[in-house]
C-alpha cells in the first residue's frame, strides 16, 4: 500500500502540523487588522452622518450691514408709488432735511438709547405730512391697519420701541405715565429697531407694524394678534412646513427663539412691487386680514372693488412699473402712468369710497347689518347714518354678516373713531 504524506499534500514540507504561532484570518485578501480599521471607519462615517442629520446646526447666514441710504431710498420709492396711485396727495410727502419745528428730537432719541443707525434713519426718512389731495384722506394706513410713522413728533419716537401699543397695560399696572413706561417697560422693542408703521389704537386694536432691525438687517412684520414674523412672504412655506433656511434667525425678542425674516431691502422691494401689482393685502388702504376671521369680516369684497377700479382706470402692469421705478438705464424709460393719470379715477374713487362708507361700519371691517332689530338699535345710538339705514333696509344684496361672530363686538362702537386717534 502506498504511503501518502500529509505534509506534502498541505505543502508544509518539514513543518510540524501544530505550531504555537497565532493564526491570521483574512477576507478577500484583507488582513484582520485592515478589516478592523475598515469597520471602525464605517462606524465613524455613520456617526458623522447621523450627527449632521439630527444634531448639526450649520452657521446661520450672515447678511451685509444695514444700509440707511438704501433703506431710505426704498421707503421713498414706496411712498412715491402710493402718490402715483393717488392714495397720497401730490404734496403729501415731505423730504429731508427736517428742520425747525419739524426737526427730529435728537435729545429724546439719545435719551432713549436708540441706536445711531436708527436715529440716522429717522433723520433721512421722508414723511407723510398732508392727508388732503389723495383718496386716503384721514385713513392713513400703510399696511394691515398700521399707520404711517412720523418721527418728527415725539410720541412716535417713544412708540418706536412699542409700535404695537402694549405700554398701556403696563402703565395701568404700574400707574406710570406714557413717557415713563416707554423708558423701562420690559417688553420694549430693541434699541436697534425702527418701525415703518405703528398700529393705531395699540394692543386694543388689530393690525401689524413693519419693523426694521438695524443690528441684524432684517425686516419683521409684528402683529397685535400673535408672536413671530407675519411677513406674507412666508405664508406659503408655513403651509408646506418647509421654511427656506436662508432666512433663519435666532432673535428671541421677535417671537419664537428660531424664526425667519428677510433682509430689509429684499422685503421692502417685494412690498413695493406687491403694491404696484395690487396683490391681496397690498391694495392701498387695506385693513388687517386674517384667514381665521369669521365671514362677516369681508374687506376682500371692497378690496376687490378698489383693485378693479384701478385696472379699469388704466393702471399699468407690473413689468412697466418695475422698469420705471428701477431702470437699468436712467432717463430711457417712459412714464407708464399716462393712461391712469388721464382717467377719471379720482371721481370714481370718491363714489366708491362713499359706497363703502354706506355699506360698512366706520372701521371698514364690518358690513352694515340688515336685521331690522339691529338697524333700529344702531340708529338710536347714532352709529348708523340715515343713508346707511336706508341701505340696510333696501333690497340690495346683503354682505354676509353674523352678529354673534367675531365682528359683533364692533357694532356698538365706532371702532375707527374710538381707537383711530389714540396713536
Amino acid at each position: 500500500m502506498a504511503k501518502i504524506s500529509i505534509a506534502k499534500v498541505l505543502g508544509n514540507h518539514g513543518l510540524p502540523l501544530h505550531t504555537n504561532k497565532p493564526r491570521r484570518f483574512s477576507v478577500a485578501g484583507f488582513s484582520s487588522r485592515t478589516l478592523s480599521v475598515l469597520i471602525t471607519l464605517i462606524f465613524i462615517t455613520q456617526a458623522v452622518v447621523l450627527y449632521h442629520l439630527f444634531f448639526y446646526e450649520p452657521p446661520l447666514p450672515v447678511l451685509p450691514r444695514y444700509s440707511t441710504t438704501e433703506t431710505v431710498a426704498l421707503v421713498t420709492k414706496w411712498y412715491e408709488l402710493l402718490r402715483d396711485m393717488r392714495y397720497l396727495g401730490p404734496d403729501a410727502i415731505v423730504y429731508p432735511p427736517h428742520v425747525g419745528d419739524k426737526a427730529i428730537n435728537l435729545t429724546l432719541a439719545r435719551q432713549m438709547g436708540l441706536d445711531e443707525r436708527v436715529i440716522e434713519t429717522m433723520q433721512q426718512m421722508p414723511y407723510v405730512d398732508d392727508y388732503t389731495g389723495g383718496w386716503m384722506l384721514d385713513r392713513d394706513v400703510l399696511f394691515r391697519d398700521g399707520r404711517f410713522v412720523d418721527y418728527r413728533n415725539d410720541k412716535d419716537i417713544y412708540l418706536s420701541r412699542d409700535p404695537l401699543g402694549h405700554w398701556d397695560r403696563y402703565a395701568q399696572a404700574t400707574s406710570k405715565t406714557f413717557e415713563e413706561s416707554m423708558l423701562d417697560f420690559e417688553d420694549l422693542f430693541p434699541k436697534s429697531a425702527i418701525p415703518l408703521s405703528i398700529v393705531r389704537g395699540g394692543v386694543w386694536a388689530t393690525g401689524d407694524a413693519i419693523v426694521f432691525d438695524t443690528a441684524t438687517n432684517r425686516l419683521h412684520v409684528m402683529s397685535t394678534q400673535g408672536d413671530g414674523n407675519r411677513d406674507p412672504f412666508f405664508d406659503e412655506f408655513r403651509h408646506l412646513n418647509a421654511m427656506p433656511r436662508a432666512y433663519k434667525i435666532k432673535t428671541p425678542f421677535y417671537g419664537p427663539e428660531i424664526q425667519y425674516a428677510r433682509p430689509v431691502n429684499e422685503a421692502l422691494l417685494d412690498f413695493i412691487m406687491s403694491t404696484a401689482e395690487l396683490k391681496e393685502e397690498f391694495v392701498p388702504g387695506g385693513p388687517y386680514l386674517d384667514s381665521g376671521y369669521t365671514p362677516e369680516l369681508c374687506p376682500p369684497t371692497w378690496e376687490g372693488w378698489i383693485r378693479d377700479l384701478y385696472r379699469r382706470s388704466g393702471w399699468p402692469r407690473r413689468q412697466a412699473i418695475e422698469e420705471f421705478l428701477f431702470p437699468e438705464v436712467k432717463d430711457r424709460v417712459e412714464d407708464p402712468f399716462g393712461d391712469f393719470k388721464s382717467s377719471d379715477f379720482e371721481s370714481q374713487m370718491r363714489g366708491l369710497r362713499h359706497n363703502i362708507t354706506v355699506r360698512y361700519m366706520p372701521d371698514w371691517y364690518v358690513p352694515v347689518p340688515r336685521n331690522e332689530e339691529w338697524i333700529v338699535e344702531l340708529v338710536e345710538k347714532g352709529t348708523l347714518s340715515d343713508e346707511q339705514a336706508e341701505f340696510a333696509r333696501s333690497d340690495e344684496a346683503a354682505i354676509p354678516f353674523n352678529p354673534n361672530g367675531w365682528g359683533g363686538r364692533y357694532l356698538f362702537n365706532k371702532h375707527w373713531e374710538v381707537y383711530g386717534k389714540m396713536n
